[in-house]
């Protein structure tokens, strides 16, 4: 039986009742890669009328450079969304977003693939690639890393952002962090770690209050440095997300080192000068 034989006349309106039951945009349906039927807004999509389109191989609809990617997922039978360019029949290219599932009818497999145009929302996408490239340019030239993160339930970090200043001011290589806070939170002097989440536990605790904390920090050359951190904790969605910057106060914890230490050596200088004089003293004044 050919392809074209599978939706005969007479249960043409069965094969319609099936797609209008399918909640995508373009939809496509498809034995052995081979294209058995399209709906509507396919047609519209693509340009190719229903008797174009069956008997077209499934890849005709998707641009050159991504058929082999459609290919290893239509072997691999995944069925989560992904997105490729499509090719429209008078060559013109989009991007769209991909979904096929495999189902039984008839005693036959057929292959339901959806695709829908995501013009507007890659259109956007790379907006806000812009306008992210204009945020990092301008926290790059902050002396300061700024952080953001949202904690799911497990505790876990998700959606983090941590500038790039981070790896500047931590002496390593560029791209070493990239928004990773595993791999920030291992520059951490262990001992620290503790104290660390429980500030940040207690800013989930007291969301809207500032809370400081300074911790020691194995820099990429090796240094040790001390740390400062300030953030707050907001709840959006009812999820805690975290908000603050960090930045290198090891000069000011040196210089308040320097000064206990000089402060220091002057209270045993004066306990040395006190000692010394107290017998003089003594003397003088029982002469007196």
């Amino acid at each position: 039986m050919s392809n074209k034989k599978i939706f005969s006349s007479s249960n043409k309106d069965e094969f319609h009742f099936l797609l209008s039951k399918v909640s995508f945009e373009a939809i496509f349906l498809s034995e052995k890669g081979i294209c058995i039927g399209q709906n509507k807004t396919a047609e519209e999509m693509f340009g190719y009328s229903e008797d174009e389109a069956i008997g077209k191989m499934g890849t005709e609809w998707i641009a050159p450079e991504d058929r082999d990617l459609v290919l290893k997922n239509l072997l691999g039978g995944d069925a989560k969304p992904y997105e490729v360019k499509a090719i429209t029949k008078n060559g013109t290219i989009f991007p769209c977003e991909i979904q096929a599932k495999l189902i039984d009818y008839k005693n036959k497999k057929i292959r339901v693939t959806a695709l829908r145009n995501i013009s507007e929302k890659a259109k956007y996408k790379d907006q806000l690639k812009e306008k992210l490239k204009e945020l990092e340019l301008i926290t790059s030239t902050i002396p300061s890393i700024i952080w953001k993160a949202n904690i799911d339930k497990t505790g876990r970090y998700i959606n983090t952002y941590i500038s790039s200043a981070a790896d500047d001011i931590m002496e390593l290589p560029k791209g070493t962090i990239n928004n990773n806070w595993d791999k920030y939170f291992s520059y951490v002097i262990p001992s620290f770690l503790p104290k660390i989440f429980r500030k940040i536990k207690e800013g989930i605790e007291n969301p809207g209050e500032i809370n400081f904390f300074d911790y020691q920090i194995k820099k990429g050359n090796g240094q040790i440095a001390w740390f400062s951190s300030c953030g707050k904790v907001f709840f959006e969605n009812y999820m805690p997300t975290i908000y603050g910057f960090t930045h290198d106060i090891t000069e000011q914890k040196n210089h308040e080192i320097e000064i206990k230490k000089i402060s220091s050596e002057k209270d045993k200088l004066l306990a040395i000068i006190s000692h010394d004089l107290r017998s003089p003293f003594n003397a003088i004044i029982g002469f007196s």
